[in-house]
C-alpha cells in the first residue's frame, strides 16, 4: 500500500492517453467497481474486459483467458 498515493497521482495522466487501451479485471478483483469505472472514464481510447472467475492477479488466476483477451484486443 506504500505506492497507493503514486497510483492515484498517475490517474491525472490517463486523459492524455491516445493509444488503444484494454483494461482487464477479474470479477472478484479487489478494485471496487467505482474505481474501475473511474479509470475507464478517464481514458478516451479504452476497452474493458472482465474475466470470471478471477481476482486481481489474472496472470495467476486465468492465464489462458487473459492471454486470449490480449490477443483479441491486439488483433
Amino acid at each position: 500500500m506504500r505506492n497507493a498515493e503514486s497510483w492515484e497521482t498517475a490517474t491525472k495522466d490517463y486523459g492524455h492517453i491516445v493509444i488503444p487501451v484494454l483494461l482487464i479485471w477479474g470479477d472478484r478483483d479487489w478494485a471496487r467497481p467505482s474505481e474501475r469505472e473511474h479509470d475507464r472514464a478517464l481514458i478516451k481510447t479504452v476497452e474493458t474486459a472482465t474475466l470470471a472467475p478471477g481476482g486481481h492477479f489474472l496472470p495467476l488466476d486465468r492465464p489462458r483467458e487473459l492471454t486470449e483477451a490480449i490477443i483479441r484486443f491486439a488483433g
